[in-house]
């Protein structure tokens, strides 16, 4: 369910409050119920919120059924419902001020009287809480221990994934629904990186940054983006004309992207030079930039197609060495990283291609007997991250791949194509005929084929 709605439906409501006089009493039982306003823009109102279905279900009677996941879920789910309906708890609060000479020292501590619905919950104690022992005006003290503490400014903390989405709520940026989205969207285009939960920006994501702001200002600018989430509500409530929104952001839009485009100046055209001299054919490195940020290419290219990582400074990022040996030549296995992540190869590249996944198994093909149309060499099946998949076993010499056949014809009458399988640009699988564009069939799922009997 996705939802961050705070309304209960009633039936919930008293079932939730007959549970808990039942259970904890009537002390922990507010007269009224607690209603929970939400102050969030975009708040899905039509949804409840979400909340055990059952309330007698307690996170203990229902333990032997669930995972050790699902069971933490359950659990906080229960008890956050079940504590907006109790009592709040009650604090004595004691502020204290001791005089030494020129000084005054202040110390705070509070009391727990009734624990409310921290009885559920539970009750957290802040760093500078404590339990005061009792005390009387202008009672004298003794210094037992004096602890001197110096403390520095520190710069604000990186956003993490809870921080960003508060902070884009914050701004009135995004919806719920697309809260997720951002965030992969962000790490997959390699515009930032996650280290310890943390949000680090990279050299891509900086650049990409600075070209935006200095093209499209406006877009870029957090107000306009908060102002077109309001437009579009407003749409949607049909409070305004949607064609006169389209037209107040399209034209500006359009006389930025024009002048975009004639002065926006392109980093992969114009290679920084290097210090670094190609191992393969001893032309001069070049610094280019890719889809993961700056590398180093040999200026020969595409003549010579050697690449080489760098590392955080610029500088030739090393190899990472493994205790793994080349069952091909003997020489080590080192990590490499390429456009599906990380992987095993020989260090006696080029005169040795053998390659590996980290956990040392060899990329394995699967031979049939189609042959390539384009120059006739067998097609085998290989794997990438997105699946299965038919290529040329000539490969790199033939590029020709295909997807994968279901073995299944294509229902349309006077066709003769077979279904494949294949991926929308959302990532969505579906199957279509592979006489397309001629034949425009396609469907979520493939028709089952009826099973014919032989009657002898």
């Amino acid at each position: 369910m996705r939802t961050d709605s705070f309304h209960i439906s009633e039936q919930a409501l008293s079932s939730c409050r007959a549970h808990i006089a039942d259970t904890y009493g009537k002390d922990y039982l507010p007269e009224k119920p607690n209603i929970h306003a939400s102050n969030k823009q975009g708040t899905q109102g039509a949804h409840e919120a979400i909340r055990p279905t059952v309330v007698e279900y307690t996170p203990e009677s229902i333990k032997d059924f669930l995972t050790k996941d699902q069971y933490k879920l359950y659990e906080l789910i229960w008890k956050r419902f079940v504590a907006s309906q109790m009592q709040p708890a009650l604090y004595a609060v004691t502020d204290v001020e001791i005089t030494s000479g020129l000084y005054t020292f202040k110390a705070r501590g509070r009391v727990l009287l009734f624990d409310g619905h921290t009885l559920i919950s539970g009750h957290e104690i802040d760093k500078d809480e404590q339990i005061l022992p009792p005390l009387e005006k202008d009672q004298g003290l003794e210094l037992i221990t004096l602890s001197p503490t110096q403390h520095f400014t520190q710069p604000p903390p990186r956003f993490t994934e809870a921080s960003l989405v508060k902070t884009l709520e914050k701004m009135g940026i995004g919806r719920p629904s697309t809260y997720a989205t951002i965030i992969s969207t962000i790490q997959d285009r390699g515009y930032v990186k996650q280290e310890k939960r943390a949000f680090y920006a990279t050299e891509l994501g900086m650049l990409v940054t600075e070209k935006l702001i200095e093209h499209f200002a406006k877009i870029m600018d957090v107000k306009f983006t908060s102002h077109m989430e309001g437009e579009l509500d407003k749409i949607e409530d049909e409070k305004i004309d949607w064609l006169t929104v389209l037209k107040e952001f399209y034209d500006p839009f359009k006389m930025d992207l024009e002048k975009a485009m004639g002065e926006m100046k392109s980093v992969k055209g114009t290679p920084e030079e290097s210090n670094q001299v190609c191992t393969l054919c001893g032309q001069p490195m070049v610094i280019r930039w890719g889809r993961h940020g700056k590398f180093l290419g040999c200026s020969a290219f595409p003549k010579c197609k050697s690449t080489l990582p760098l590392d955080e400074k610029g500088e030739p990022a090393q190899p990472e060495m493994t205790e793994q040996k080349c069952e091909k030549c003997g020489n080590a296995m080192v990590v490499k990283t390429g456009r599906h992540g990380k992987f095993l190869a020989c260090s006696g590249y080029p005169e040795c291609k053998n390659t590996k996944s980290l956990s040392g198994e060899t990329t394995k093909v699967e031979p049939t007997d189609e042959k390539c149309e384009k120059c006739g060499s067998s097609m085998v099946i290989r794997f990438s991250k997105k699946g299965r998949f038919m290529g040329c076993s000539a490969y790199p010499k033939c590029r020709n791949i295909k997807p994968l056949p279901t073995g299944v014809k294509c229902p349309q009458e006077d066709c003769g194509g077979d279904l494949i399988q294949r991926r929308s640009k959302q990532g969505g699988i579906f199957f279509g005929c592979s006489k397309c564009p001629e034949c425009d069939y396609i469907t979520k799922e493939l028709p089952i084929i009826p099973h014919v009997s032989e009657e002898k």
